[in-house]
């Protein structure tokens, strides 16, 4: 791997700190500010609101300049607003400094992705992907604790601005060491956006990234209330589980590279899907072992995180297939999906819990999943038969 992809990854963890570390910081931002629980929680809204802005909509804009300038510019503005948050003397500031910060997540992710699957060969697309979101993976795993044990300790101010000093140490990386290239100067045209973001393959690969991540978080954003009303397990044994599902995903998303670049993407998904399909189905039928409970949290994420880099690295493979230039603004609309799945998934699980009942949930996830997997089978005759009518 060119070292490129390894400072993309570290840029990929200052911006998954950013997004999570402040759910582990809301205590002492409540305090500060004198807000309520749900005022601190708009943070974290508005963050994902960003993403979803970014990915889908302003790395489309942005598509006729230098790829190394637009990532450079854009973390640069991360870091800018993380200052503006360490300055900031009101909620109102922090929310729009969030949103702003998000906007720039969701654009520089879109372009390493596609950035990283054109420095590699194309055999190694997937593992490239996948090193750049392992550090957004290892940032989601630590993020939480982590804000909240140094929010307690320094205050969210300095966790913060450590931030701002992570997201420029990386600007510094990234002009280093990203080459440049030349950019057309020719832009994206709305109609050229919106034939990109109305292609049906595209969409088809989209719908996948958010049922896949509506089942995940179904299930995931539940799991501690789930391990211990249901299965019975103590403080202690819910964080040991957590953990063993912070160490399975930075697995799971480095195994999903790797089986993306040996069995294909459209292969890769299908399994991906079986797993989490199976993996949600024994929630329910297990439930009552703190072992297998503990082992089915992990296998969760390594299914969860498998699919980050399979996924990505297959949306930016369609969407080479449709138009030269159309990777980018694919590889944003994805990003979108995730994020717009997390947040489909914290509703739906929520809606289970008060409609079916917390021992549903499983079921409920593996569900929706299902969905997912006929999409994806969907996809691969659709796939064969055009192969067949190249072929003939």
């Amino acid at each position: 791997m060119p070292f490129v992809i390894y400072a993309c990854a570290l840029c990929a963890f200052a911006l998954g700190l950013s997004e999570f570390v402040v759910i582990g910081l809301a205590p002492v931002l409540s305090h500060d500010f004198a807000a309520s629980a749900a005022q601190v929680g708009q943070t974290v809204t508005l963050y994902a609101l960003g993403v979803s802005i970014g990915g889908a909509f302003l790395t489309a804009l942005s598509a006729g300049l230098s790829r190394k300038r637009l990532l450079i510019g854009t973390l640069s503005v991360f870091a800018l607003a993380h200052v503006a948050m360490f300055l900031a003397h009101a909620l109102w500031l922090v929310d729009v400094a969030r949103l702003i910060a998000g906007m720039c997540h969701g654009v520089f992710l879109a372009v390493a992705a596609s950035t990283a699957t054109r420095l590699v060969d194309a055999k190694k697309g997937g593992s490239a992907v996948a090193m750049v979101f392992s550090g957004l993976t290892i940032a989601l795993v630590a993020g939480v604790p982590i804000g909240s044990y140094l929010g307690a300790q320094i205050g969210w101010r300095l966790v913060l601005l450590a931030v701002a000093i992570a997201a420029f140490v990386g600007v510094i990386l990234l002009a280093r060491t990203v080459p440049y290239d030349q950019p057309d100067g020719r832009g994206v045209s709305l109609a050229h956006w919106g034939r990109v973001v109305t292609n049906k393959p595209l969409l088809s690969v989209v719908l996948v990234t958010v049922l896949t991540y509506t089942a995940v978080f179904t299930a995931y954003t539940y799991i501690a209330t789930f391990l211990t009303q249901i299965t019975g397990m103590s403080e202690t044994g819910v964080s040991l589980a957590l953990l063993v599902f912070g160490g399975a995903a930075i697995v799971g998303n480095l195994c999903g590279g790797w089986l993306r670049d040996r069995i294909g993407s459209i292969s890769a998904s299908l399994a991906v899907a079986l797993m989490l399909i199976v993996t949600l189905l024994a929630f329910s039928g297990l439930s009552s072992s703190s072992l297998a409970m503990t082992l089915i949290v992990g296998a969760l994420g390594i299914v969860a995180f498998a699919a980050v880099s399979v996924f990505q690295s297959r949306i930016i493979e369609v969407a080479n297939s449709v138009s030269a230039d159309s990777a980018d603004i694919a590889s944003g609309l994805n990003i979108a999906g995730f994020n717009l799945g997390i947040v489909l998934g914290s509703l739906g699980g929520g809606w289970v819990i008060d409609h079916l009942g917390l021992s549903h949930l499983g079921a409920f996830a593996a569900a929706i999943s299902v969905f997912g997997l006929i999409v994806l089978l969907i996809q691969r005759s659709a796939a064969q038969r055009h192969l067949s009518t190249e072929n003939a």
